[in-house]
């Protein structure tokens, strides 16, 4: 049996990209550099629940303020990077998409005591568009706090359109549908709930940890 993998990992050097093979023993085919600034690892997200036709790759940073969610559309051949969500005001902590969420949702979660619901709505429009996405460039992408001023959170609202993932005919509007407050300190971690509905008779659930106990 043979199966091919892909892996993410992060660290203070940045994050890599690795494609697998398992037969016998792992077999590293080949290794890429995504990002060269400082990432959390558990900030680093695989989704294949969405309407692209290639897996999506979620890696959140770790700079001191205005942090980014930066996206990369996945295949056999490449990574091509997508574009960036903003509005983290600390460390990315951890980042969960939602595989039964209607419609589909991404939380991420800081050390800013917040989390943020991304919704991603895809539509399907009659001419086929060139994919706006852009090449790998390192030096562009390079997070400077400077040059990517945020809003304050009051002026933040659901809804906002903050990205788009054209494909073919595809387009996903990825928006900020909600930001939660609650936390006093870091957010640790969070996970939507398998089968609410069953259990609670609610569409969507999301469990979150703190440092604030």
């Amino acid at each position: 049996l043979e199966v091919d993998l892909l892996n993410a990992a992060g660290t203070a050097a940045g994050a890599q990209l690795y494609r697998c093979r398992v037969q016998e023993s792992l077999e590293v085919l080949e290794r890429s550099d995504l990002k060269q600034v400082h990432c959390a690892v558990k900030a680093i997200h695989f989704t294949s629940n969405w309407s692209g036709d290639s897996p999506l790759l979620f890696i959140g940073t770790a700079a001191p303020r205005y942090n980014k969610i930066h996206l990369f559309a996945c295949d056999e051949a490449s990574a091509i990077y997508a574009g960036f969500l903003t509005g983290h005001e600390d460390w990315i902590t951890c980042l969960q998409f939602g595989t039964n969420t209607d419609p589909l949702l991404l939380a991420s979660a800081s050390q800013d005591a917040r989390i943020r619901l991304w919704k991603f709505r895809t539509t399907t429009t009659s001419d086929e568009r060139q994919p706006e996405v852009v090449a790998l460039q390192t030096d562009e992408i390079e997070d400077d706090d400077d040059h990517f001023p945020v809003a304050d959170e009051e002026d933040a609202e659901e809804g906002e359109s903050r990205l788009e993932i054209i494909r073919g005919k595809q387009v996903t509007t990825v928006t900020l549908e909600t930001l939660l407050y609650g936390h006093e300190e870091s957010v640790t971690s969070v996970a939507w709930h398998p089968d609410p509905e069953a259990v609670y008779g609610v569409r969507n659930m999301l469990i979150s940890s703190s440092m604030d106990r």
